[in-house]
């Protein structure tokens, strides 16, 4: 009798060991492809000091003659112009990590005059006709007074470069945040994300506004700090190969997952054909790891509304006492 509960007890351990096993699997299986080396801006050369200094983070360079900014809790500065969560900008902590970078993106005092970038070399070139999931997250800083609706993602086959800070508007960006949509969020990190169908070759990114004046759509904000601008701290920055975001360690349980339609737009229909007496645990993940949607499913079917979702890959998960089922969804 003893022997028949302790051995029952054990199975059950190990199953949901089993099941807590794949679930980690699934979601490192999930991230590992992501082109940008130091895409939260930990890896630090130097603590930055001073504004202007994002040459103290590894990797990202500044490609014109603006100055962008790194941010980082590892400055020791007499003032907080650049550590986190306070800094010169506002205050904000790390979307992952103690780190980020910051751009201006619009200038009302200097029309068509002064805008700042970031860049990177991705550690591998894209592949012609391959589709590639890009986003990154912005906030904007509180000093600032305008909000803007046009921050874009640049591939390029050579390194941009120039010696001056005008807007880069001979360029089109393949990324671009949704139009009509001001990017006016302060205290919570915006997510920018679409899809792109590669060229072949492209291996740098460059982020920014490439818009002119004339085509930014801005919302006056009334603060009276921070001049006539518009400033965003920057963080997780993100190029994954849809090719390569198949879920290895998919578990297709007895719960017998139906998602549809996939890819999709507006809905997501979710139907387990056969259902256990407990509840189902819905969750949506991002390419970031970012818990999108979070909701407990009571019957057999749920319907999601995406619309506001940013167009990308996302993992969803559906999880009862005994099973996990994963579903790799696409939102166009």
């Amino acid at each position: 009798m003893w022997d028949f509960l302790y051995l029952s007890i054990v199975k059950q351990k190990i199953k949901y060991l089993f099941t807590a096993c794949c679930y980690l699997l699934g979601i490192i299986s999930f991230h590992a492809q992501n082109l940008v080396p130091n895409p939260s801006f930990e890896d630090t050369v130097h603590c930055p000091n001073n504004a202007n200094e994002l040459y103290d983070t590894q990797y990202w360079i500044n490609p014109t003659g603006g100055t962008p900014d790194y941010f980082n809790a590892c400055s020791t500065a007499n003032t907080d112009a650049v550590h986190v969560p306070n800094n010169g900008y506002g205050s904000q902590s790390a979307h992952t990590g103690v780190a980020y970078a910051g751009f201006y993106a619009f200038n009302k005092s200097f029309p068509n005059f002064y805008r700042e970038y970031i860049q990177v070399a991705l550690t591998s070139t894209l592949i012609s006709n391959h589709k590639y999931i890009a986003s990154f997250y912005l906030s904007l800083a509180e000093e600032s007074q305008y909000a803007d609706d046009n921050i874009g993602a640049y591939f390029s086959i050579n390194q941009i470069s120039s010696s001056n800070s005008n807007p880069l508007t001979t360029f089109t960006p393949q990324i671009q945040s949704k139009p009509a949509q001001l990017l006016s969020d302060k205290i919570n990190w915006m997510l920018v994300s679409d899809t792109l169908t590669a060229q072949g070759g492209e291996q740098y990114i460059t982020i920014g506004n490439f818009m002119k004046d004339s085509l930014s759509d801005t919302l006056f904000l009334g603060n009276s700090g921070g001049g006539n601008v518009t400033y965003y701290y920057i963080d997780d920055v993100s190029v994954i190969d849809v090719a390569t975001m198949s879920i290895k360690q998919e578990i297709v349980s007895n719960n017998q997952l139906s998602v549809y339609p996939n890819p999709t737009s507006q809905t997501l229909n979710i139907t387990i054909t056969k259902t256990t007496e407990s509840s189902n645990t819905i969750k949506l993940i991002d390419v970031t790891g970012q818990t999108v949607y979070n909701n407990v499913m009571k019957g057999a079917n749920e319907v999601i509304d995406i619309s506001e979702l940013a167009k990308g890959v996302y993992m969803l998960i559906v999880t009862d006492d005994n099973n996990t089922s994963y579903k790799k969804v696409i939102v166009e």
